[in-house]
């Protein structure tokens, strides 16, 4: 099983496919238990026993499930693994492929920006895409990358409500230095 240049036909890739259902039906068992030790172990032996790379998925939601229970059992890069396999098997439109982002940002934050970017240089109109990036710049707390990401996007797209109701959130946020100034310059209030 460790050759993927070995043909299956379809009746051996279907018993294989119930094979690595019954291991998730097991692990996912063990996962409402707590325990997450053996979850793992059935995992790993899954994938020793039916590996992804000789037979693969045939839905994308499987390989996303397989990495959540990875990620639960402390081991993220069974996560990532999975992740990028499945924006490189998959063929997602641009929008299906921002809706990943979200996976990547709770462990990758940089692959999150980097898949983002990549999907905003292959079409710079892609609706939701700057304001992922000004999300998630503020989130980063790089309220000025967010700001000007905002404001690229709202120039080019005036229409954009949502957009501007984020640039108006980011604006409130920011307080000018001359007000700044005056309050740290001001005098405590009296006690009583």
């Amino acid at each position: 099983m460790d050759n993927p240049k070995v043909y299956y036909d379809d009746n051996v890739t279907s018993l294989l496919q119930n094979y690595r259902s019954a291991f998730l039906t097991l692990a996912e068992t063990y996962r409402q238990r707590g325990e997450v030790d053996s979850m793992a172990l059935v995992l790993d032996r899954m994938s020793q026993a039916v590996p992804e790379e000789v037979i693969p998925t045939n839905d994308w939601r499987i390989n996303m499930a397989i990495g959540q229970l990875y990620e639960l059992a402390n081991r993220p890069h069974e996560m990532r693994k999975r992740l990028d396999y499945i924006l490189t098997r998959w063929d997602f439109a641009p929008s299906q492929r921002l809706q990943f982002a979200s996976y990547y940002e709770r462990l990758f934050p940089a692959a999150a920006e980097s898949l983002v970017r990549s999907l905003t240089r292959d079409d710079p109109s892609l609706q939701g895409a700057a304001t992922w990036l000004a999300g998630y710049y503020a989130r980063q707390l790089q309220i000025d990358s967010s700001r000007a990401i905002l404001n690229r996007w709202i120039a080019a797209h005036p229409a954009d409500e949502q957009a501007k109701a984020m640039l108006a959130q980011l604006q409130a946020l920011i307080v000018p230095d001359t007000v700044m100034s005056a309050r740290d310059n001001a005098a405590p209030p009296e006690k009583k």
